[in-house]
């Protein structure tokens, strides 16, 4: 954990949002080849897993009979066909939920050794699972917190529904300040869980820690990052009305498709190595245990 020296010297940094865009370009530029093969194995994975375990529960809960459970249920009889077809869902979320835990734990994990050592980074720093745990930990805290969000939204929503319309407006956009402000305050958690390996509560108060006096410079992180996806968004329209006005509308509408492939893997990739350099910028560069160890060997 940083202590609380680190903590004063980390909070007198600044943070430059341009530079950890830099750094990205920079970084992706080295090998632009590697990094969207990486992404594209990510991808493949996250849908050839998540079809996997789709299928997975239809065979274990079988086909639902959905005439017999509507006849059923117009007599007022139970149908167990509903109670079976619950736990499918329910077995596929959670197999889900352990997916999605894996595949943002490898993604996590992977933009900082490309941040680290983008010459030397291999595809054997896809497969990071450790620690699983701490990061479920995180992840289900996570979850909590957004469905008590939601859960809260939609009763701010049905009690503003009696309101003016204005004042309906100001309910949705203090929820999404909400929203907003939980994502600045936890910026770092996931790289924090990977970096340093703390617990999820350990985690989230480092997060804390790490983003005070820096916090309007990450939420101008967050609106640089929309910018340069609205670039490439604009960009990708007009390749497309250009390519249908030159090729026709089906080689304009494949050369679209193309360059929106390309866009956003380079988009993500570019994005996601510039959120490694912020954690590091807001961190220090190098883990506060390394720094205890030099001073106490000093």
């Amino acid at each position: 954990m940083l202590n609380k020296k680190a903590i004063r010297g980390y909070r007198d940094m600044k943070l430059s949002a341009t530079a950890a865009i830099g750094y990205g370009w920079d970084t992706f530029k080295k090998r632009p080849v590697f990094f969207i093969g990486a992404m594209i194995i990510l991808a493949v994975v996250t849908c050839v897993v998540g079809f996997a375990l789709a299928i997975g529960a239809f065979l274990i809960t079988g086909p639902p009979d959905l005439a017999k459970a509507l006849d059923q249920s117009e007599s007022g009889s139970l149908n167990p066909l509903i109670g079976l077809l619950d736990f499918g869902v329910v077995l596929r979320h959670v197999l889900n939920a352990i997916v999605s835990v894996l595949i943002a734990m490898c993604t996590t994990g992977f933009l900082l050794a490309a941040h680290d050592k983008p010459e030397t980074v291999g595809l054997s720093d896809l497969w990071q699972p450790n620690p699983f745990w701490t990061f479920l930990g995180g992840y289900l805290i996570f979850v909590g917190a957004l469905i008590l969000m939601i859960v809260l939204a939609q009763v701010l929503m049905a009690a503003a529904s009696t309101l003016p319309l204005k004042a309906t407006i100001w309910v949705s956009i203090l929820t999404s300040v909400a929203a907003v402000i939980g994502a600045v305050l936890f910026f770092p958690w996931a790289f924090v869980v990977m970096d340093r390996k703390l617990g999820p509560i350990q985690s989230l108060r480092e997060s804390l820690a790490l983003t005070r006096g820096n916090r309007w410079r990450i939420l101008g992180f967050f609106a640089l990052c929309l910018l340069t996806a609205g670039v490439w968004a604009g960009a990708f329209l007009v390749t497309i009305f250009i390519g249908q006005s030159v090729l026709g509308y089906v080689g304009g509408s494949i050369l679209g498709a193309i360059v929106a492939i390309a866009g956003y893997l380079t988009i993500g990739c570019l994005l996601g190595i510039a959120s490694a350099n912020v954690y590091r910028q807001l961190s220090g560069g190098v883990e506060p245990v390394a720094l205890d160890d030099a001073r106490l060997a000093a």
